[in-house]
């Protein structure tokens, strides 16, 4: 599952997620020019702008 999200100047992110049990996690992000990029295992995550949680 991959998304880009909008990240303010300054701001501190976070993703959680829960990796599969039986597969090496091949999650990644990557910050390019106010986004985060990124990819994890499993079917559900969640991110947080500076603690607060963005709609998925």
């Amino acid at each position: 599952m991959g998304a880009v999200e909008p990240i303010p100047a300054g701001a501190r992110s976070a993703i959680h997620y829960d990796p599969l049990v039986d597969r090496e996690d091949t999650s990644f992000a990557k910050y390019h020019t106010g986004m985060i990029r990124f990819w994890v295992e499993g079917g559900d995550y969640e991110i947080e702008i500076n603690s607060v949680p963005v709609p998925t």
